[in-house]
This record gives structure tokens, C-alpha cells and sequence, in this order.
């Protein structure tokens, strides 16, 4: 089967197939946040190519304790979906909160090269400090201010790290897409 739909989210690609219901991780990645896995299911789910499908996943948490203060997510995968990790050796390890599936299978794909750390805790919390602290630093090297990731600037794209923006100029207005 092929991916209909990437999200990118915090400069992390996530590819949908909803036929084959899977969730393909970049094989660069060693660790999944399950708030950014989740956004990435939304939008999918919202697209143009997911909104014909059955719902992905349900998310439940996020209960502010205090100030910046939250519970952890859980994500519990509908139907038969899975994630599948790109990567041909290492571990994976899920963080930032619990990803189910809910028929109670696992919820990866089976992959004998790589080893899967997903633990699932009824108590947990994160700091807002940690998404502002992303979004802080990806505004860092957009800026150029970042020595390990050099800013490139073209006529028809802005590229450092991870992020990537093609810019489009139609003589009055000029459009920067992030992609």
C-alpha cells in the first residue's frame, strides 16, 4: 500500500495509510512524542485524503493540574492501526505520555530489527515549558542564530535543521509555506 497523507509536525514527518491503516515514523527517529503523534492523527484525519476514513485514534489526558502543569496523554489506535517504525536496528521508545491500541494488540507493527519501549503509566505529567521550549528553538534556528544548523536562504526556499519553507512571490504578494 502507499501513504496518502504526511503530516509534519515539529519538523517530524508522519505518512498515513488508511487503507493498509498504518502510521510510518521516519526511520531517523528514535523516540515518538505521543501529543505530536496525535496532532499529526488530527490533521490527517481532517485532510482532504483522511476525512473519508474512520476515525485513527481517541486521546484522553491533558488535565491542567496547575500552571504549565499537565496530566499525561494516553492515544489509543482504533480499528487494527499501527504504527510502523522506518528504522532497521535500535530501539523506538514512546514518550511524553501512552499509546494503546484499543482491541488491546500492540500497537506497532511487527518489526524483529528494532526493539520497541513503549511503558504505560496510569500517572504522569508534562510541562508546557517542553512544547514552548521546541517551538523556542526551531524559531532560534530560523533565525540563523543556531551554530549546528546552518541557515540557507534561496529566492525560492528557507531551509535549517529540520524546517523547511519554500517561498512563492507573485509579483505582489509573497506566500512562505512551510512543508
Amino acid at each position: 500500500m502507499a501513504i496518502q497523507y504526511t503530516a509534519v509536525i515539529l519538523s517530524k514527518s508522519y505518512g498515513f495509510d488508511f487503507i493498509d491503516k498504518r502510521i510510518d515514523i521516519d526511520a531517523t527517529l528514535d523516540e515518538l512524542n505521543v501529543n505530536d503523534l496525535y496532532d499529526a492523527i488530527q490533521e490527517a484525519q481532517a485532510s482532504e485524503q483522511g476525512i473519508t476514513f474512520p476515525t485513527i485514534a481517541t486521546a484522553e489526558g491533558l488535565t491542567t493540574l496547575s500552571a504549565g502543569i499537565l496530566t499525561f496523554i494516553t492515544v489509543s489506535l482504533l480499528s487494527t492501526w499501527e504504527i510502523n517504525t522506518l528504522k532497521s536496528s535500535g530501539t523506538f521508545t514512546v514518550i511524553g505520555g501512552n499509546l494503546v491500541r484499543a482491541d488491546e494488540a500492540p500497537p506497532f507493527r511487527e518489526n524483529p530489527l528494532v526493539t520497541f519501549i513503549n511503558n504505560l503509566s496510569q500517572a504522569g505529567i508534562q510541562s508546557q515549558q517542553d512544547v514552548v521550549f521546541l517551538r523556542v528553538l526551531e524559531m532560534w534556528q530560523r533565525l540563523g542564530l543556531d551554530v549546528s544548523n546552518s541557515l540557507a536562504i534561496t529566492d525560492s526556499s528557507i531551509n535549517v535543521g529540520d524546517v523547511s519553507l519554500s517561498i512563492a512571490d507573485d509579483g505582489t504578494t509573497t506566500t512562505v509555506t512551510r512543508s
